[in-house]
Formats: C-alpha cells, structure tokens, sequence
C-alpha cells in the first residue's frame, strides 16, 4: 500500500515533480499517482482523496498551475481529530523563504530560529500587551507581522524574538486578554 499520494492538475504538471518520483524511489516510499483537477474533475478528485486513508496513504502532494498570487507557492495542509491549519509559503529573489499566509491570514514573514504564533482577537492594546509581557522578561523581538480577518475580527500575530521564550512566558501571554492561543516555534535547520 502507498504511503504518500501526489496528486497532479493536468499531465503538464509531470515535468514538475518527476524529480519528486525519483526521491521517493531512492528512499523506498511507496507512492501513487492521479491526474485529477479540482476544477475539471471535481467528483474524481473528492473521490479519491476521501479514499485516500483507507488505502493507507498518509500524505498528499498536489499541483497545479493555478496558483494564487505568486509565481511559486508551496502550502501545507495539516488535519487531525483537533482541527486544520495550513501555511504557505513562497521564494522571495532567487533563495529567501517567505511565509505569506497562515490558516486564512495573510502576512509577508521571513522564517527565523524562535518564533511565537498568536491567535488573538483584533482589539487595541492586544500588540502592546504581548509586547510589553516580552519587555518584562528581557525578550526582544525581531520581527512582527501581523493578519486579521477584518476589524475587530480573528486576528494572528506571528513574532520573532532574539531568544527561546520561556514556558513561565508562554503561559503568561496566553492569559493575555484577548489572545486565543499562543504557540512557540523553534525552527532548527
């Protein structure tokens, strides 16, 4: 049975991921391969990615040639028994990751080493609290990038900081008015 599922828009997309093929090849990972639009064979499509657990695939690639603002765009597609999430993500120059959306926000943030991800809801004195929570306990942050949804709206704050932010920290800022919830990010390669 496939591990991994990829599944391609049109046959143009072959020359894309040939290279996908040969990797998972070399590394031993069973994988099957549709050609199935979303757009043109939504019923083939919806089919075969419902079936996908029962045939034991735990992953799906796709592609296809629509993107949506960007020339090239990578999305991941998380699902478990709690919930969705999704980021993706893009090549700013010739060799600079960006992450451009997070769930349904978008924002322009440039990946670092720490990172803190806030859910809050878009009401004055949510960045200035986070802030100054940050301030109090020595941490610098770096970056800021911020979406909202609309005002006074769901919003997500994504931060990068100088240093590893504390538990102790954490558990602060997510008792933070109007912040839903909270997650650290250590990037490591």
């Amino acid at each position: 049975m496939p591990d991994v599922g990829i599944i391609l828009g049109s046959d143009s997309d072959l020359p894309k991921v040939k290279k996908c093929f040969v990797l998972l090849e070399e590394f031993g990972v069973d994988f099957e391969v549709i050609i199935s639009s979303a757009h043109r064979t939504p019923g083939k499509t919806k089919e075969w990615t419902s079936s996908a657990k029962d045939r034991g695939i735990k992953v799906i690639e796709s592609t296809t040639n629509e993107t949506e603002d960007f020339i090239s765009l990578i999305k991941l597609r998380v699902k478990t028994n709690k919930g969705e999430c999704s980021i993706a993500g893009t090549i700013f120059g010739k060799s600079d990751p960006w992450i451009v959306q997070v769930d349904q926000f978008k924002i322009e943030a440039t990946p670092d080493k720490y990172m803190l991800l806030f859910h809050t809801q878009d009401r004055p004195g949510v960045i200035g609290n986070i802030g100054a929570s940050l301030a109090k306990h020595g941490i610098n942050i770096s970056r800021m990038q911020f979406g909202r949804e609309k005002i006074e709206g769901k919003s997500l704050l994504l931060l990068s900081t100088d240093d590893p932010v504390s538990a102790e920290v954490i558990k602060e800022m997510k008792g933070l008015p109007h912040v839903m919830s909270m997650n650290s990010i250590e990037i490591t390669c």
